[in-house]
């Protein structure tokens, strides 16, 4: 997700006002900003950034430092939960980790940018309405009318960006690999109890993306008769 965390941090702002909002946007995003540093230390890897582990204690541990600052716990709850709404927000538009070695879900909303750009951008309206009928009326000034409007432009060129130079790296691969052992499941004969004739049933056994289980996955598939 885009320009959703960005309305969740808004969200926040509104139901927390004494919470800076800056902090707020930093710790909505802050797993991507672990993959953007990861990546330019060369050492890509998404469970260290978006999985579910890894986004508990990231929260946790930002949690428990604004506490102890401020010592207001319900400001700190509410950033420990801007934290952890990054995970669900990125489950309905890509694929994300789970836990060392678990496996790739979500729901690939990113494959249909049409319906991306309407989810993100209601959500960016509704969370905005939300922070705006926060402010004192004083503070309510028509130039904060440019943030709703903003980010839905953003969100606009992302996802035209996804729909025409296609996913990202990561997302792309893993989307083709599940596609790739749907069509397996359905057509190669397996040795794997219960057949996965679904593809949900494909997405429990694991994709061939993830490395801990491609090698178990090429030794039970029954040999291709030429």
């Amino acid at each position: 997700m885009f320009a959703g965390h960005a309305a969740v941090a808004l969200f926040s702002k509104a139901n927390r006002p004494r919470v800076p909002l800056v902090l707020l946007v930093v710790v909505a995003f802050a797993p991507d900003c672990i993959e953007v540093i990861a990546d330019a230390l060369g050492r890509h890897n998404r469970e260290l950034s978006h999985s579910l582990v890894s986004v508990g204690i990231g929260a946790t541990i930002v949690a428990l430092v604004y506490w102890v600052a401020t010592r207001v716990a319900a400001d700190a709850a509410v950033v420990w939960l801007a934290y952890v709404s990054h995970w669900p927000a990125d489950y309905i538009t890509g694929l994300k980790p789970t836990w060392p070695s678990g496996p790739m879900v979500g729901l690939l909303l990113y494959t249909r940018p049409v319906a991306d750009a309407c989810l993100e951008s209601t959500l960016v309206v509704l969370c905005w309405l939300a922070y705006w009928q926060s402010l004192p009326a004083g503070r309510r000034r028509p130039t904060l009318l440019f943030v709703p409007l903003g980010l839905i432009a953003l969100q606009l060129v992302f996802d035209a960006t996804q729909r025409f130079g296609g996913l990202s790296r990561f997302d792309a691969i893993a989307a083709r690999s599940l596609s790739a052992f749907e069509g397996e499941c359905r057509t190669v004969p397996s040795t794997l109890h219960p057949p996965p004739y679904s593809f949900a049933a494909c997405l429990l056994q694991g994709s061939p993306s993830d490395s801990t289980q491609s090698e178990s996955w090429q030794m039970r598939e029954a040999p291709v008769v030429s």
